[in-house]
């Protein structure tokens, strides 16, 4: 099991699935995507992306949506895992140290009090 799939397992969540846990979560679309090629193009095949933020840490995943043929269920994949910090630059994240309120990411640790928790302008 990946450290990603660590995580979603903490938060409730799975690398695939067909429902999301609303109360722990805001779920949104990214602000460039709706009028976008990429959203043309996702209805073609019956998908859409949609970032599931994490109402406690801020925690971002963006998962991929897709409908089945009926259109009368969908199934969420998870594509990546990052945070936005308060000065709105978007941050891969690698693991989550909840212990020290850390998201661990390539540039080295941020403290979960230094990221944005609402989605305005993401």
């Amino acid at each position: 099991m990946t450290t990603q799939e660590k995580i979603l397992l903490q938060l409730g969540l799975q690398p695939v699935m067909t429902e999301v846990d609303r109360h722990r979560f805001q779920v949104y679309v990214p602000h460039d995507y709706p009028g976008s090629d990429r959203e043309r193009m996702d209805e073609v095949y019956r998908m859409s992306e949609v970032i599931l933020m994490h109402l406690e840490t801020g925690l971002r995943l963006e998962y991929l949506v897709t409908e089945n043929y009926d259109g009368d269920a969908v199934r969420y994949r998870f594509r990546s895992m990052f945070v936005i910090t308060q000065e709105g630059q978007k941050v891969d994240v690698l693991n989550v140290n909840v212990e020290q309120q850390q998201f661990i990411t390539a540039q080295g640790p941020l403290a979960m009090n230094l990221v944005k928790r609402d989605f305005i302008g993401d």
